[in-house]
């Protein structure tokens, strides 16, 4: 029985190929949710149509199958695998692709994505062949494939890794790849009138979007139970479909340039399958340069669209010059024994090269990380209020906050966000059932962090994992951490944090090619994270405190020579209209205090001492402070000691700048070092400015009334007021608290009239803030529309925490 092509099949392939393409852009929504139910079942289904029964030497079936799929496997891995070592010539982590290349390829390949897919039909045309002439009781080998189907449908909710070269994928492919032999054996059974071919497809797309999620290469099959089976059916009706809608095609345009260029697209499959993912990154990135380069702002779908267009012409381009020279032996298609195996060689000996030029160039001798001085320090839990607070909220941020880790990447992901804004149920699953999720967090090597490296979602998604670092590693070290509250034993909390703080650092641009870091705010996130790795050294393993100091390194560089803003300039012009720029040089500076004791013998460490000192007086630098001090070049607060943010004086911004430049001598009392008076420079005139500043002067109705409110005979208020409106939403208790807290430990706070002192209104804020975590059980702070803040309850927890380690450092 000889093999021949069938033009209306090669159309069926190309429509495979096209959905495969528009899938790996991402056009979102509905649209990949659809197209993932058949895009690739359908290859296994066509392949099966063209079985040959009269094959029965085993052995060379292997081989050819060999030369098709696994020579293209292996040249394409090689050529994607050098490809992504220069991308991520920075980084580390040169071995994770490899392993995924050789074994377990169905994740984990970036670029080369796809790739999946030739294994796992390999693996299903060598099965089928040997069940078809090894087994030659029908009714036995039937029976067989039935219960192979079924593990790969079940494969992903039993084992808690991928299976190596996509098995599972395989073994469902073995039961599409049957249902395509019989079905062809008994044509009548799928040829469909117009009609028969139209009820179908929307009985087809009615039970998709039913079903739910399905994804083959993740082992993703539906909703569980008998949503694995409705994927299956919905494959099979979804590409009988297919062929009769190409066999319609055809034969309308059967002698049009649409219908010869689908065949051509159906007929070259393995290129376009093998290089597409690496094209369309080309295409997005010259697509993006073109609309920067001419100020053209592109709708999402309308990029999409031209980002196909360019790719599907390169691959054509590709294809025409993989089939006219001798690298058509790296596709699979020359039948010359000595070139495939010169191919072979070739692309394993450079692969080899390149692992060996990545290793020699990644083998230095690590920097001299110093650790903090624990024999000064009493880590024992201090009594008290605080600490209860700490406590309970912990159970919030390890259970509520850690298991939501996917559900809030998905939601900030435009590709599973429908118009309502929720997840839908498949979404649900998919979260609750990746071996990578936070749900199930021991399963994997690093979490999964889908919108770290999305430039949309960066602050919100990094922010308050960056928090989270460093709020559970600090009450592990203090002895503040609680399991009998929590739930969750110390050892697996402390696993959670180190791991987290691994996937964060390990994704940080320092380390992946396609990274997050070097922006606005990335020294904040880097500075949560590496601190919490400074606290956890010792659990972190060795691969992953390389992958901290790169990335500690990476951002406190990008400070050398850096510019420091300022809201006013030396001449007490505006320079940033309504924008204090304190904050953001406080924020910035606490990369710098980390660096410089973390790394003391790195040779920069003089220069981020340097810039340190700049950033920290910056922050809160007045008008008359600038001729006083040669470092300074403007000021970022009003002579009175507030600051002007979002149009607003703004009494948030007054704590969010003490609260970054605090850090600077918490880090330095760990380390053991008098820490430079410049991290407390001005933080006197604030607390005072809180306490004293009467609001009429910005709003004449509060005439009369200060930032922190009074009683009638004078006593203190946990009330606070401002100007304004407060854009973050009300209650920021904690940030009251840590500015109290930094004036009481380093007296602060002689201007307070009336006799008070910080640690009066300490006490009161802090009384509110236990109301507050006392409202509920499960630790939280703020309850629906008390703050609107992206990463509210994590950074409330976050000041708390650092006023807990300034009384533990220095009040003792």
């Amino acid at each position: 029985m000889s093999v021949r092509r069938v033009d209306y099949v090669d159309i069926f392939r190309a429509f495979g190929i096209i959905f495969m393409v528009m899938g790996h852009i991402g056009f979102g929504g509905r649209f990949d949710y659809f197209i993932h139910a058949f895009h690739m079942p359908m290859f296994f289904f066509v392949s099966g149509m063209f079985f040959n029964p009269e094959e029965r030497n085993y052995l060379s079936v292997v081989r050819k199958k060999a030369r098709t799929l696994l020579i293209p496997y292996v040249c394409f891995g090689a050529f994607h695998y050098l490809v992504w070592l220069y991308m991520n010539r920075r980084g580390l982590d040169y071995l994770s692709m490899l392993r995924h290349l050789l074994l377990v390829n169905t994740e984990g390949l970036g670029l080369a994505g796809a790739l999946w897919f030739l294994t796992a039909l390999f693996l299903t045309q060598c099965m089928y062949y040997a069940l078809s002439i090894f087994v030659r009781n029908k009714f036995t080998r039937n029976v067989i494939i039935i219960l192979l189907t079924m593990f790969g449908l079940t494969a992903y909710h039993v084992w808690p890794f991928r299976l190596y070269w996509a098995f599972g994928a395989s073994c469902v492919g073995l039961g599409l790849y049957h249902a395509g032999y019989l079905l062809t054996t008994h044509g009548k059974l799928f040829t469909l009138s117009l009609p028969q071919t139209l009820i179908a497809g929307v009985v087809a797309t009615a039970m998709i979007f039913m079903n739910g999620y399905v994804n083959m290469r993740l082992g993703i099959y539906g909703n569980g139970g008998g949503g694995m089976i409705f994927s299956f059916v919905n494959a099979l009706v979804s590409s009988i479909v297919g062929l009769n809608l190409s066999k319609l095609i055809h034969s309308y345009f059967k002698t049009s340039k649409l219908d010869s260029h689908l065949q051509y697209i159906g007929r070259n499959s393995i290129i376009y399958v093998c290089m597409n993912q690496i094209v369309i990154h080309a295409a997005t990135r010259l697509v993006s340069f073109l609309a920067r380069s001419f100020h053209i702002e592109l709708h999402a779908k309308f990029s999409g669209l031209i980002i196909f267009l360019l790719t599907m012409a390169l691959l054509y381009l590709l294809n025409e010059i993989f089939s006219r020279t001798k690298l058509k032996a790296a596709a699979g298609r020359s039948s010359d024994f000595r070139l495939n195996v010169a191919f072979v060689l070739l692309a394993v000996i450079a692969a080899g090269a390149g692992l060996g030029v990545a290793h020699a160039r990644h083998k230095i001798t690590p920097s001299v990380v110093r650790l903090p001085e624990w024999s000064r320090i009493n880590t024992q839990r201090m009594p008290g209020t605080l600490s209860d607070i700490i406590a309970k909220n912990l159970k919030y941020l390890l259970n509520t906050q850690w298991n939501s880790g996917q559900r809030q990447a998905f939601l900030k992901s435009s590709s599973f966000v429908y118009s309502s804004g929720e997840l839908s149920a498949f979404e649900e699953n998919e979260i609750r059932k990746s071996s990578a999720s936070f749900t199930n967090w021991r399963n994997e090597r690093y979490l999964y962090l889908p919108n770290v490296i999305d430039s949309t979602q960066q602050e919100n998604s990094l922010r308050p994992w960056g928090h989270l670092c460093f709020t559970v590693a600090s009450a592990l070290k203090f002895g503040l951490y609680d399991p009998d509250i929590t739930g969750i034993s110390q050892e697996d909390a402390q696993a959670m944090t180190v791991k987290l703080v691994a996937s964060l650092a390990r994704s940080h641009c320092s380390n992946m090619a396609s990274g997050w870091g070097s922006q606005w705010q990335s020294a904040l996130w880097a500075e949560n994270i590496a601190f919490a790795a400074w606290l956890l050294w010792d659990e972190l393993e060795d691969i992953d405190r390389s992958y901290v100091v790169n990335m500690l390194v990476s951002e406190s560089d990008r400070f050398n020579d850096y510019r420091v803003p300022y809201f006013r300039d030396e001449n007490g012009r505006l320079v940033h209209d309504n924008d204090t720029k304190g904050e953001e040089n406080a924020w910035n500076s606490r990369i710098l205090s980390l660096a410089v004791c973390m790394l003391p013998e790195h040779p920069n460490n003089h220069k981020w001492q340097d810039k340190l000192t700049e950033l920290l007086m910056s922050s809160t630098a007045r008008p008359e402070d600038v001729t006083a001090f040669d470092v300074l070049h403007g000021s970022n607060l009003n002579s009175d000691g507030t600051v002007i943010n979002h149009g607003l004086v703004h009494i948030d911004y007054m704590n969010v700048i003490l609260e970054g430049m605090i850090d600077t001598a918490i880090i330095y009392g760990l380390a053991g070092r008098e820490f430079p008076g410049a991290s407390t420079f001005n933080a006197d005139k604030i607390f005072t400015a809180l306490v004293s500043v009467d609001l009429g002067t910005y709003d004449s109705s509060k005439a009369g009334h200060h930032f922190y409110e009074r009683t009638d005979d004078g006593r203190p208020s946990p009330e606070v007021n401002m100007p304004g409106v407060n854009d973050w939403g009300g209650k920021w208790y904690a940030g009251f608290y840590l500015t109290d807290t930094i004036a009481e430990v380093f007296g602060l706070d002689g201007e307070c009239p009336y006799g008070l002192k910080a640690s009066d209104w300490a006490g009161e804020h802090l009384g509110v803030i236990s109301g507050m975590v006392s409202r509920n059980d499960t630790g939280q702070f703020f309850t629906e529309g008390e703050n609107n803040f992206v990463s509210g309850e994590t950074y409330a927890m976050h000041n708390l925490m650092k006023s807990y380690m300034l009384r533990r450092i220095f009040a003792e």
